[in-house]
């Protein structure tokens, strides 16, 4: 299900797991992660596929 939760808002894990990825690779958060390209991008897909099931 691909629905933000009106309780969790912006604490919701997918915008927690965005924050914390676009602190650690220098990456402006308003950034949308189709904008992403090479290794930055990889490494963005492997993250979110294996925090977010």
């Amino acid at each position: 299900m691909n629905t933000i939760n009106d309780e969790t808002g912006q604490f919701d894990a997918r915008f927690l797991l965005w924050r914390t990825f676009c602190a650690e690779h220098d990456v402006p958060v308003e950034t949308l992660p189709s904008d992403l390209t090479g290794d930055v991008r990889d490494k963005w897909n492997a993250l979110k596929d294996s925090k977010l099931k």
